[in-house]
């Protein structure tokens, strides 16, 4: 009996370890509007969808802030992730906006987003998700 419990337990933790998030602190930069990079650390969200703000922390003994998209140019966390701020012509699928369209053409609404980049070169491929929504 002893040892069931101690092997439910076991189990249990376990599960409630693999289960929280493992959302850290990592080095990034992000850019302002006016072109100046800040260096530090960026709390890493693993977003599915775009970010509409980041944490930004100058030092590791720093307080955290919260940069909205509005002030944010383009961040970077690592070498690996990156993300820009474009202003965009965005087609809503009329499923999501809950009404039906009495026309075939596409219902375009201008928004600035932050994209996430997937490939840089001549030309730069860039992604947009938003719960069931990928551009």
């Amino acid at each position: 009996m002893r040892i069931c419990t101690l092997l439910f337990a076991l189990c249990l933790l376990t599960f409630r370890a693999a289960a929280q998030p493992d959302f850290s602190y990592e080095p990034g930069a992000w850019t302002d509007l006016d072109g100046q990079v800040h260096e530090g650390l960026i709390l890493n969200l693993r977003w599915a969808d775009n970010p509409a703000q980041i944490s930004f922390k100058a030092s590791r003994s720093d307080a955290p802030r919260t940069i909205g998209a509005a002030e944010i140019a383009a961040f970077r966390i690592g070498e690996s992730m990156r993300y820009e701020r474009h202003a965009v012509q965005i087609d809503i699928p009329v499923e999501m906006v809950g009404r039906v369209s009495t026309t075939r053409n596409p219902e375009w609404k201008a928004d600035t987003l932050l994209l996430r980049v997937m490939a840089e070169g001549s030309v730069s491929l860039y992604a947009y998700q938003q719960a069931d929504l990928v551009r």
